[in-house]
């Protein structure tokens, strides 16, 4: 199932932010957020050589930190095309098992990076050439 309006609305908010945040970096770090899109969130800096057991701990007790677990969604940033690659998988599954030890579903998953967003799940994704920053007065 594809994000609706209001979603792709929130998600391009957060294309924006992150092009604004990358600034001239070549090579951003990526995070994962746990949150609301275009809002509140809770940022887990990504670890390259994390395992399996490991990412799924970093995401069960970012989900014991949050308030209302059950109303987030999460997003990895990261550098690159938004294609569905190893580290956008690998940390989906983290975010099932997170979440489900906690006895929640999982939430909708998504990739940014400067250049447009894509669904993990459904594939669903929008890209735009130009990503206008953010104005930094804001």
């Amino acid at each position: 199932m594809e994000p609706d309006t209001a979603t792709e609305r929130l998600l391009r908010a957060e294309v924006r932010r992150f092009a604004t945040a990358c600034g001239t970096l070549r090579s951003p770090g990526t995070d994962l957020h746990l949150g609301v899109l275009a809002g509140a969130r809770l940022v887990v800096p990504v670890d390259p050589r994390a395992d399996a057991g490991l990412r799924a701990d970093l995401v069960t007790r970012a989900v014991a930190a949050l308030r209302t677990p059950e109303r987030v969604s999460v997003w990895l940033t990261r550098r690159g095309h938004p294609d569905v690659g190893d580290i956008d998988l690998a940390w989906l599954s983290a975010t099932g098992l997170g979440f489900g030890r906690h006895g929640l579903a999982p939430p909708a998953f998504f990739t940014i990076t400067r250049h447009g967003w894509v669904d993990v799940r459904s594939g669903a994704v929008r890209t735009w050439r130009r990503v206008r920053p953010l104005d930094r007065a804001r």
